[in-house]
Formats: structure tokens, sequence, C-alpha cells
């Protein structure tokens, strides 16, 4: 249990998350979760040196890291722009790295999982990724570029999935994705598709309770739908409308629904707050948030 480290740190790129790492430990967090969201800090943030900081202050801290982020701004995931549609695998596979720095950083940090975020889908646009409140009289509308084909998307997409997951077998690590509105992988169903397209074990599924309403799924039932390849869950409230993600507490996520759901489907795996950006006391929603799931899960 406790929280992923951009709680406490920035996602700009050389953010040390040290002291996120310290103050989480104050907090009574047991796991969390570290994050490379710029190529650049590939080679000049996660150095060896790096790495052997930050281990020897994991050593000594109550946290572990349950999971390493590869944001789909390092992948070079966007870099067709809005409204482009793909012409060849290089556009998806392109971006990943063949040494990217979660692969060095498992030999650093205990625990430590793969997860890549899913590009935005070829030929719609980037924008509008998430939960805002809207302008008066705006309309929700999405362009698709010419020549837009979902099929040769999708099927370029389970060929990246593929070689990712080898690059990530060979360094002994397992991947997970992460379901963001307006991505490959938006809710259960379609992780449930790519699953049955991939069929490794080295594939799960990362489950964010704030992401998964605003896609219309109710977060308990999609834990079920998922089961034994749920590999870890981020959590967070949304208010009542969908479109705001709040502090824990002041929203109608079911927790408790939750905690159930992952004591049904035997869930071990790490539970962090993943509830950046959002103004007021961070430190207090955190250790509510810690006290609150270990309450549901030991009930």
């Amino acid at each position: 249990m406790g929280c992923v480290s951009w709680c406490f740190r920035g996602l700009e790129a050389g953010a040390d998350p040290a002291e996120a790492i310290r103050t989480m430990g104050e907090l009574g967090c047991e796991t969390t979760s570290l994050i490379l969201n710029a190529r650049e800090d590939i080679g000049s943030f996660w150095t060896d040196a790096r790495i052997a900081q930050i281990r020897t202050l994991l050593e000594s801290s109550p946290v572990t890291v349950c999971q390493f982020v590869l944001s789909a701004r390092c992948g070079g995931a966007h870099e067709h722009g809005p409204g482009r549609a793909p012409s060849e695998p290089g556009v998806l596979r392109g971006g990943v790295p063949d040494r990217p720095a979660p692969g060095r950083a498992h030999r650093g940090h205990r625990g430590a999982l793969a997860w890549i975020a899913e590009p935005a889908r070829r030929g719609l646009p980037a924008a509008a990724l998430g939960p805002a409140k809207p302008r008066p009289g705006a309309k929700f509308r999405m362009e698709t570029a010419l020549g837009f084909d979902w099929e040769r998307v999708w099927t370029l997409w389970v060929e990246t999935v593929r070689e990712c997951l080898k690059r990530a077998g060979r360094r002994g690590l397992r991947l997970s994705m992460e379901h963001h509105a307006h991505t490959m992988v938006p809710d259960s169903a379609s992780f449930l598709r790519l699953w049955d397209a991939v069929r490794e074990q080295g594939l799960g599924c990362s489950l964010d309770t704030g992401w998964i309403p605003a896609q219309s799924e109710y977060a308990p039932v999609a834990t079920h739908k998922i089961g034994r390849r749920l590999m870890r869950v981020d959590a967070r409230d949304i208010d009542g409308p969908m479109r705001a993600f709040v502090h824990v507490g002041e929203g109608v996520m079911d927790f408790e629904g939750v905690a159930r759901a992952l004591k049904a489907v035997g869930f071990r795996g790490g539970i962090t707050l993943e509830q950046d950006k959002i103004p007021g006391d961070m430190r207090a929603s955190v250790k509510r948030f810690v006290a609150m799931m270990k309450g549901c899960l030991h009930a």
C-alpha cells in the first residue's frame, strides 16, 4: 500500500524521486512507482550511479518499488502528431528504446515491474485525453485522419506489444498496460482483447480506479474481468459526473467494493494512490488513503 512517487515530485525531465521516497516512508507507505517521464533521462538521469544511490535509499526505507513507469512521451508515441494515420510498423515500434531505463532500474529497485503507456490511437487527435470541465457550449468532437484504418492500427499495436514483451523478458521484467481514455487500451475489455491477441504470461494490466469510470466502467467489475492478469492498482477518486479527479473521500469511488474485488481475485500486488496535480494537502490525502484501504482489505 502506498502512492506513486509523483504525488510528491514533478514529472519534468530530471526530477529526482529521492525526497519523495523519504516522504512516503514517513507517511507509512509500503510501496511506490518510479517513472521515466522524459526520453533524455534514459542516459542523463537514470545512470548506474543514480540507480545505486536510489537503491541505497530504498534499502533503508520501508518503501519498495512495485513498478517502474515508462511514459508514452519517452517512446515517441506521439511523434507523428494528432490526426495522422500510420503507414508502417516503425510508426509505433520505432519509439521503443532497445535499452530503456526501466530494464536497468529493475536491477536497482526491489520488485519493480515495467510499464509502458499506450500511445494515442493513430489517426485520432491527441487532445481531450481525460476528464475535464467543458467550455460553455462546447461539443465533444474528435476528428479522424484521412485513410484511418483501425484494423491496421490495431495489428501494428499488437506487433509493438509483442516486441516490447521480448525486450522486457530479456531483462527479467514483466510488462503491464494501464488503460487511459483515448488510447489503444481504454478499458478492461480492450485489455482482454489485447491479451487474447498476444497471450504472453509476461503481459498484465495496471488498473486505474479513476480512469475506469471515465470509460463508463465500474471499478470492482473491471477488477473481476481482469482477474489473474491484474499486476497493479492505481487508486484515485473521481467526482459524480466522472469528469474530474478529486481527493480521496471527496468523490464517488467505491473503494470498499474495489477492496472486496481485489480479495476475491487473489490480488497480491501493489496498490498506489495516484493523485497528482490536485491542489490541497497531499500528505493528509495519502495517510487517509493508506489507512482506509488497509481497513477495507482487512475487514
